[in-house]
């Protein structure tokens, strides 16, 4: 078995006892699973705090140990650590508010995700005889309905649950309308999961010539209002894929804005605009389901929707000129509530679409306030953490 302290993607097996009741009628739980770390910044969003008497316990082993460090004496050492444990658990016990940044640091956190779940109840002398009962990770329904099992079968982990050398990355696609807030959002989710790879912008920002954009021009294709700008939904998806392959190479896992399902949208925006025809804009439709489907071979794939209204985005517009800049208008809110109708409903639709064919877990989050930016990282990160699950699978 693998550390389960390593901070790296390695698969950490673990199981997990927990007995309650007293014989004849005691029950015996055990979760076996996979262990992932939890950064200080995840923590602090999801309100976890480590129990006062485990910090107390790390910060009086780190004191001492620094005290010590010259003395080879193992057991003056150990002395000399539960005696600052006691002076320091007396401390916080004082006052538990005044606990440092430095502090926390010391204390590492790791969720537990469970990939199988059994119970064995009573035993021999119990009415019934003992009864052990199992459930297992099912790929499409989550959790198996409950089988009665061999109640002395030893359980075998590895044979239990397909762990690879890696566990499966994760790849979150953020969409939204424009002012939604998908880069915000997404380069704090990026540093809340302090070991995924850096933020990945929305590639139609940056493929485009900043030095060329008119009013109105995302119409049409690259911003520009040239009419000729036919290919460029082309180039984009095909720089999207290329990203796709180079994050897959990598292995770590990430978060990047608009995506193949943004991306889309864009693209249905102006198919419409130069009244293409159905078939053209069925094969946008499923080029994006093949890229979505590609990149699901070898990782986990979540997708997640920022909802805010045309009137929202025109006034977040009117309070960054940046924006405006990145984004000129010649109509903010005739043109705002175009881009609110691709977006952000005909984005809905295309989500239930895919989260049924594709087996896509999606999450829509109402991101118009802007003042609650904190609830809707909470939501995010709770979100992505309830699929880490999927980065493996049992045996079917």
């Amino acid at each position: 078995m693998r550390n389960p302290f390593s901070i790296d993607e390695e698969t950490n097996c673990a199981s997990i006892v927990w007995v309650g009741g007293e014989y004849p009628y005691e029950q015996q739980w055990r979760a076996e699973g996979f262990i992932v770390r939890i950064g200080a910044q995840q923590c602090e969003i999801l309100d976890f705090q480590p129990p006062p008497s485990l910090i107390a316990y790390t910060v009086a082993c780190r004191q001492t140990e620094k005290e010590e460090k010259s003395n080879v004496d193992e057991i003056a050492t150990a002395v000399a650590i539960q005696e600052r444990l006691v002076e320091t658990a007396v401390a916080y016990r004082q006052d538990l508010v005044f606990i440092q940044d430095e502090q926390l640091q010391a204390v590492h956190g790791f969720r537990f995700v469970p990939m199988r779940m059994e119970v064995l109840m009573g035993g021999p002398s119990s009415p019934g005889g003992p009864r052990r009962y199992e459930w297992t990770r099912e790929w499409k329904e989550n959790w198996s309905s409950a089988r009665l099992i061999s109640p002395f079968r030893g359980p075998n982990l590895i044979t239990q649950l397909r762990f690879p050398a890696i566990l499966k990355p994760i790849t979150v696609g953020i969409s939204g309308t424009h002012c939604a807030g998908k880069a915000t959002i997404g380069r704090l989710i990026a540093e809340l999961f302090d070991t995924w790879s850096p933020f990945d912008t929305e590639l139609g920002e940056i493929l485009r010539n900043q030095e060329v954009l008119a009013d109105s021009g995302h119409r049409m294709g690259d911003g520009s209002g040239d009419s000729n700008a036919s290919l460029w939904d082309d180039r984009v998806h095909q720089a999207e894929v290329n990203r796709d392959v180079q994050c897959m190479e990598n292995g770590q896992s990430r978060i990047v804005e608009t995506w193949h399902i943004g991306n889309l949208a864009w693209a249905m925006l102006r198919a419409e605009n130069k009244k293409a025809s159905q078939e053209d804009k069925n094969k946008l439709i499923a080029r994006a389901k093949n890229a979505i489907r590609q990149h699901m071979n070898d990782r986990v794939v979540l997708l997640v929707h920022l909802t805010i209204s045309p009137g929202d985005t025109v006034r977040r517009r009117r309070k960054n000129d940046k924006i405006k800049l990145r984004l000129p208008m010649g109509d903010e809110e005739k043109e705002c509530t175009e881009l609110h109708q691709y977006l952000d409903d005909r984005t809905q639709e295309y989500l239930r679409e895919f989260q049924s064919e594709l087996n896509v877990p999606v999450l829509q989050v109402d991101n118009s306030n802007d003042g609650d930016m904190r609830a809707t990282l909470r939501t995010i990160v709770e979100f992505v953490n309830n699929q880490q699950w999927r980065r493996t699978m049992p045996y079917s």
